[in-house]
């Protein structure tokens, strides 16, 4: 059996843990190859990937990215500036003022609360019946509710600022990712609309808005704010849409 980590066909029928295992006692460092792409290393055993974890100066996340795929220069120096991609010490900088908020016993204290977020996330699916669609309705609001408890609990203790690119100009997609709405409206913050315009040269901040939860309503002001900025990648740019607008979010 030739294994395809990266194709979500590989998962449709399940976690294919015997395969897995057979990689983790055969090849634990494994090659995957890819169409169109030069392939990756995937590190298998627990203890490699600590290893690789603790060790920035021969693996780094900030040098060709986070991604499995090769970016192009522009774009690779724009996902630098992402918490995820950076390395220490510039990583360390960034993440030591909001390391005490994601403490195990921070994160211990909200497990009663994720565990009503979760029963209710279910209990509408499970209401929903046979036209669910698990992605829309399950999988996206657990994060962004999550993510808003944490907020609110930031700003508890005095102003917070949430950064969140909702496009970022990547290649290959139609619609804006629906995160920073869900985010905005479980914390209940306004959304100030910033912007990078390249055909300009010119950067800042817009109108400050309270999202109303008619998401068609809300989106249709946002995209009047960006109908004249293309972005960092003009040729990339795509229209301020969500494809949640015809529902509720």
């Amino acid at each position: 059996m030739t294994l395809d980590l990266h194709r979500p066909e590989t998962y449709v029928d399940g976690a294919p843990h015997e395969e897995f295992a057979r990689l983790r006692r055969e090849e634990p460092v494994f090659f995957q190859e890819m169409d169109d792409e030069p392939g990756y290393w995937a590190v298998l055993r627990h203890a490699d990937v600590v290893h690789v974890a603790k060790h920035s100066e021969i693996f780094s996340a900030s040098e060709g990215g986070v991604v499995i795929e090769d970016l192009d220069p522009a774009s690779l120096e724009q996902m630098r500036d992402m918490l995820l991609a950076m390395d220490p010490p510039r990583h360390t900088a960034y993440r030591r003022p909001i390391a005490p908020e994601f403490k195990a016993r921070v994160i211990g204290e909200m497990e009663g609360r994720i565990r009503t977020i979760t029963r209710e996330i279910l209990d509408r699916a499970d209401a929903i019946g046979p036209d669910l669609e698990f992605v829309h309705d399950v999988c996206a609001h657990l994060p962004s509710q999550v993510v808003g408890e944490l907020v609110s609990q930031m700003q508890s203790e005095g102003p917070i600022g949430l950064v969140v690119t909702p496009d970022g100009t990547r290649s290959g997609h139609t619609h804006w990712k629906s995160g920073f709405y869900r985010i905005a409206r479980e914390a209940e913050m306004p959304v100030t609309l910033g912007y990078v315009d390249r055909t300009t040269m010119t950067t800042g901040l817009g109108p400050t808005i309270d999202l109303t939860g008619d998401v068609a309503h809300d989106m249709e002001r946002i995209r009047a704010f960006y109908a004249d900025k293309a972005g960092y990648r003009p040729e990339r740019r795509v229209e301020p849409r969500l494809a949640e607008e015809d529902r509720r979010i």
